[in-house]
């Protein structure tokens, strides 16, 4: 039983490097039982930089103190929490998050960018946008546009602007109907 307890203990985070294909931290894992350049090891797909004072969880393999590796670090003041079962999240240390909820998904971040090389299709049965939407390039509907009452489409103004006619003031009859139609 006590070498089971010298291979896994707690540990506090002291120092983070990012910069290589593995990340690597400083922790102290019993008082004074301070391990510099101990590999962090992260579920694949996920990347995360712990703030300095997360706690890990220390592996001594084989009960060799002069190897540790670390799991699963955790910053208590930052994790999102009060998830039903079944539920998770991505957070990071600003509050920005991803929660998968039973019925949706909920990004909250200030700014929200996404980047694609060729396209970005949302296939949704309705799209509603809640807030000023603004672009830099002209915008192309399979369907046709109404206006902010829903009564009248841009297809239906194009038809009335293409047919409408004036009346004279100078004795004349109606004009013609435009020479150049909208379309």
């Amino acid at each position: 039983m006590q070498a089971l307890k010298n291979m896994i203990g707690r540990a506090i985070l002291n120092l983070i490097n990012d910069a290589a294909a593995t990340q690597t931290v400083t922790l102290e894992a019993q008082a004074g039982d301070v391990h510099d350049e101990v590999e962090l090891f992260q579920p694949f797909g996920f990347s995360a930089h712990p703030p300095v004072g997360s706690e890990a969880v220390v592996v001594f393999v084989a009960g060799n103190h002069d190897h540790p590796i670390a799991l699963c670090a955790e910053h208590k003041g930052t994790r999102r929490n009060n998830l039903a079962e079944g539920e998770a999240a991505v957070y990071n240390l600003w509050g920005h998050h991803i929660t998968l909820y039973k019925d949706k998904c909920v990004i909250e971040t200030p700014v929200f960018e996404v980047n694609a090389k060729t396209s970005a299709t949302i296939k949704a049965p309705k799209i509603t946008l809640d807030g000023e939407v603004n672009g830099t390039k002209s915008a192309v509907f399979a369907k046709d546009v109404k206006d902010q009452g829903g009564k009248f489409s841009m297809g239906w103004m194009r038809a009335l602007f293409n047919r409408h006619t004036h009346h004279e003031n100078d004795g004349g009859g109606n004009t013609d109907q435009p020479n150049e139609q909208m379309e």
